[in-house]
């Protein structure tokens, strides 16, 4: 039986989680417009997924009318794909929410929890999730901002009144202090930790959304914000418990183009033709494009238009991937930083190493190369439910065949610096390091090195500041990357 609403009253509530799997949760977006009726036009196919990659199906997004109502209308969904979806997943003990909100919604929210719409808003909401068959809401009120606080915390006191303990009740981040104040009605609060870094002022190159950061080195240092770890931290300190904090993660990323790169002293660095690589400092902005998707039907996507394995990066500081592409003679040098199964995978063990309650990816079309087959769900499920040898399936996809030269840590350095590198095979190298005038000033390995990982050091104690580049040759291949010393 439903419970009768008195919302705004003072109300005990001993909340109890919904979800009952071990481990963290891993929840995927499915937008409208990607999933289409959810049978003739579903992308990817139901016989692509790997449920055992999830416990959880966001379905995206109702959207707030500003009387209490709601819009399915604008993101494309439709009750009957939902019901489908929902029979297939529960089929796999996945179970299925809605998202209420997106992007732009914090005036539609404000007006429809006014106490003149809220309870009308809160049966909506409810009424909407029994009769389709749902078994929780993810609210994505954005912006959150604190004057919302206490709209807020009527519409989640409202729906776990009228819902129970028995469904998921989730919120997209988007404001610590606010969530704190509200996190007892909640499930799960996931942050979007992903799109954290751009091309603002006083800002240099910077990771889309790695676990870790390092530096800053900008001249505001608001790169110190711009990892995973960062932003965590500041719900737990604002009170969130960090059992119910999600991290999240996009199959797809972000494109830096062009730009003119500098040195610390702001001095154009000569042959450059724009950034290449996280932690560069440029004079004139790069161009930036947002939620570049991994995949697309237009071959538009990452690993379709500029993935090759030269360019691959992996940083092992920040545990976060990147493409580098300096194309000589021309403009067209791009720094993209994006998450591959490499990326999702130290996520995932990001988040058991600290106790974290999970991580939400956005989107399910966007990682899905359109073959009929999707290798990062099975990565993910992988982790999730290792094989009963215990011995897990190491990533395949995405990962470098070719001999690959990491960006050096740190960088800038005073005076030494750790150069690493990953040899696919036994091979014959050739580390280097040569000034800007194209000289070689350094031969740091010279020999057979076997197959794996290596790191040597390179101590800059007597050579005078500026940029210096080390180069690696190894199998045929050459890598190149930018180091400046700094005393």
């Amino acid at each position: 039986m439903r419970k009768v609403l008195t919302i705004g009253a003072t109300v005990a509530l001993l909340v109890v989680s919904a979800r009952a799997q071990n481990g963290p949760w891993v929840a995927a977006y499915w937008p409208g417009w990607e999933f289409g009726d959810g049978h003739s036009n579903l992308s990817p196919p139901y016989s692509a997924i790997n449920w055992g990659a999830f416990t959880e199906i966001m379905y995206f997004s109702m959207v707030p009318k500003s009387n209490g109502g709601l819009d399915s209308s604008l993101n494309g969904m439709v009750a009957s794909a939902a019901r489908r979806l929902i029979d297939s997943a529960h089929t796999h003990n996945v179970k299925v929410l809605f998202t209420i909100g997106g992007v732009g919604t914090e005036a539609q929210f404000l007006s429809a929890t006014s106490s003149a719409n809220i309870e009308t808003f809160v049966t909506n909401l409810a009424t909407y999730t029994t009769t389709v068959g749902f078994d929780g809401i993810d609210i994505d009120w954005e912006a959150l901002n604190t004057d919302d606080s206490s709209n807020f915390r009527m519409l989640a006191e409202g729906l776990r009144l009228a819902l129970g303990s028995n469904i998921i009740l989730t919120n997209t981040g988007g404001n610590p202090e606010v969530n704190a104040e509200t996190a007892q009605y909640f499930d799960q609060v996931n942050i979007d930790t992903y799109d954290l870094s751009g091309n603002y002022p006083g800002w240099i190159t910077w990771f889309n959304g790695s676990p870790y950061t390092w530096g800053p080195a900008s001249s505001n240092g608001q790169e110190q914000y711009a990892s995973c770890e960062t932003s965590l931290n500041r719900y737990i300190n604002a009170g969130v418990p960090i059992s119910k904090l999600g991290i999240g993660s996009e199959f797809g990323g972000t494109i830096w183009k062009g730009g003119i790169v500098t040195d610390s002293a702001g001095v154009s660095e000569p042959g450059t033709n724009g950034v290449t690589a996280p932690n560069e400092a440029y004079s004139t902005s790069p161009t930036m494009s947002y939620d570049v998707p991994l995949y697309w039907s237009d071959g538009s996507g990452i690993m379709q238009k500029y993935y090759q394995p030269q360019y691959y990066r992996w940083d092992s500081t920040a545990q976060a991937p990147y493409l580098s592409i300096d194309s000589a003679g021309s403009n067209h040098d791009y720094f993209i930083s994006y998450d591959d199964t490499n990326a999702i995978k130290a996520k995932l063990d990001y988040i058991t190493s600290k106790g974290i309650g999970g991580i939400v990816l956005w989107t399910l079309k966007m990682g899905y190369p359109g073959n009929g087959k999707y290798p990062a769900l099975n990565v993910i499920a992988n982790i999730l439910h290792p094989p009963s040898t215990g011995v897990r399936t190491q990533p395949t996809a995405e990962i470098p065949t070719t001999p690959t030269l990491e960006q050096n840590y740190p960088n800038p350095f005073n005076p030494s610096t750790a150069l690493k590198f990953t040899l696919p095979n036994r091979s014959h190298i050739r580390l280097m390091v040569y000034n800007v005038l194209g000289q070689l000033v350094s031969i740091l390995a010279d020999g057979e090195m076997s197959q794996g990982t290596h790191s040597i050091e390179w101590n800059g104690d007597r050579f005078s500041s500026g940029l210096y580049f080390c180069v690696l040759q190894a199998g045929g291949h050459k890598s190149v990357t930018k180091m400046e010393l700094l005393k």
